[in-house]
């Protein structure tokens, strides 16, 4: 591993172009100069002075210099893109580039978690009147209800589609106008739908609309007592047709994180103490889900086999607590990597590709979630996490019950078993307690490698049986309850790991049906 690191970082120090441009510039607030700030340029990494002053030699690779925003500090806001960075004119000798900082109290806040949302105006499944009703009027009316902390907002990429970005006149631009009343700052991370296709080909050549419209793929920040770190593990392979200039096979990419980021990430991990937890999040999972065995969930590395993961997390080895959130998938896991290591993989705003609603009323994953997005709150040192569906009450709608004597075979197959229930417990994660009584008896309760019966009934001869991404499939929080009779009702119980408990009296036999309730029957 020691010899791999040194390679990719000797290979990063080799692909910085000629020629530099000195920056220098202050970090302060109303209240005077902040001292030990953290600036880069995606390359170096340099710390303001006691009168907040620093210096940076960039060779301008990426065209801007960025501040890891300090914690109890933020940065103004142009529209949602909170300004921590500035863009560098290569061309000159020397340029300033200040940050002042308001600041502020992190003690508690909260942090809204959303991705894949996947806007292109297609008229065909109306995405555009989708987000608008659904995601952005849920967020319009749920987040000021939290206003009593600091808000923020983090995206995990996938926010257009690629192969659309001149087909429908619709990009990053498009998709900043579409959030401009978001109601919190949002700092962004890149998915591979995000790149260029007509960017002149190549990962950085492909990415480099990205930085542009929306600012660094790849940086860090401080929110109360955490460390955040964005970023890019998409490598976007797209060749150029000779021909024309232009992209004709598009989205073809690689998952892992390149040399430079890095090199980068050394150095900015190195700024911070290994007492620090941190949350790094990046569009594509670091783990890939695979089945149950034994009521045990399994996993592999989803980064390209000659990048592993583990490359990022070598670094971060002394830390004593790592939350990885990815997205990508349009499901929702969790990964209890190791004792200290967590990963979310949060379900896809669009579901599957904004299809469902059309064709049973429901924009819902093929996990059979219902989409929406994550609220983590920040509390001192201490994280806690819930899952909001669009549209609905927390309280009421963290399950799904499924009487399986009353779904029909082809959407859920029992093995020839009678009076079992089903059951999807949507943002479930392994610190969860779920208990079942009947009749004042517990109920074995088997977590189970199951697809969801109802998005599988829904897709059920449509066009998202050809495509492998949104077709049925199997999942993570499935689990299985082997009742004693077939009409008794059951009581079910969920904990989340905070405490939080959801129930459901389930009244049997029980419709199986597009219009079956969430949360308390």
């Amino acid at each position: 591993m020691r010899r791999t690191i040194s390679t990719i970082l000797l290979l990063a120090g080799a692909a910085i172009s000629l020629g530099a441009t000195v920056v220098s510039g202050r970090v302060f607030s109303s209240e005077g100069p902040v001292s030990g700030a953290v600036i880069s340029d995606g390359v170096n990494v340099v710390t303001t002075a006691p009168d907040g002053t620093y210096t940076i030699k960039t060779k301008c690779l990426y065209g801007y210099v960025f501040l890891s925003v300090p914690s109890g500090y933020e940065v103004p806001v142009k529209g949602i893109i909170p300004q921590f960075f500035q863009y560098i004119d290569k061309k000159a000798k020397s340029q300033i580039a200040d940050f002042e900082l308001t600041k502020v109290d992190q003690t508690k806040c909260r942090i809204v978690v959303y991705n894949d949302i996947h806007l292109n105006n297609n008229p065909k499944v109306r995405d555009l009147e989708q987000a608008r009703k659904g995601f952005l009027s849920d967020v319009a009316s749920y987040l000021p209800t939290l206003s009593d902390q600091r808000l923020y907002a983090i995206t995990l990429g996938d926010m257009t589609t690629d192969s659309r970005w001149y087909r429908q006149n619709f990009a990053l631009p498009e998709y900043l106008e579409q959030l401009s009343d978001f109601p919190c700052p949002v700092f962004h991370s890149t998915g591979n739908h995000d790149n260029d296709i007509r960017g002149g080909g190549g990962d950085f050549n492909s990415s480099s609309t990205f930085r542009k419209v929306i600012g660094p793929n790849f940086y860090s920040l401080n929110i109360g007592a955490f460390h955040l770190i964005a970023l890019d593990n998409i490598i976007y392979d797209n060749p150029v047709d000779e021909s024309d200039g232009y992209v004709h096979k598009v989205n073809t990419y690689h998952k892992y994180i390149d040399a430079q980021q890095l090199s980068w990430l050394k150095k900015d991990i190195a700024t911070v103490s290994p007492e620090t937890p941190v949350i790094i999040y990046m569009h594509a999972p670091f783990n890939r889900v695979t089945g149950i065995k034994d009521g045990v969930l399994e996993f592999h590395d989803d980064f390209s086999d000659e990048h592993p993961h583990s490359d990022v997390l070598y670094f971060l080895k002394d830390f004593k607590r790592i939350y990885l959130l990815s997205g990508h998938t349009h499901e929702n896991y969790y990964v209890q990597e190791s004792e200290r290591i967590l990963e979310h993989n949060n379900v896809g705003v669009a579901g599957s590709s904004w299809s469902t609603e059309g064709l049973f009323g429901i924009n819902m994953s093929r996990d059979g979630v219902p989409c929406g997005y994550s609220i983590y709150e920040i509390d001192g040192d201490n994280l806690s996490w819930y899952y909001k569906p669009v549209g609905m009450n927390v309280e009421d709608c963290q399950f799904r019950a499924y009487d399986m004597n009353t779904v029909p075979d082809k959407f859920g197959v029992k093995d020839g078993r009678s009076n079992v229930i089903w059951l999807n417990v949507f943002n479930w994660d392994p610190e969860w307690k779920i208990e079942a009584v009947e009749d004042g008896k517990p109920l074995d309760v088997t977590r189970k490698w199951l697809k969801d019966p109802l998005y599988t009934a829904g897709v059920q001869g449509s066009e998202l049986m050809d495509k492998g991404a949104f077709k049925p499939h199997a999942n993570s929080h499935m689990f299985e309850i082997q009742a004693l009779s077939a009409d008794a009702p059951v009581e079910i119980t969920v904990t989340d790991r905070f405490g939080r408990v959801f129930r459901q009296r389930m009244e049997r036999p029980k419709d199986f049906s597009f219009e079956m309730p969430l949360g308390t029957e």
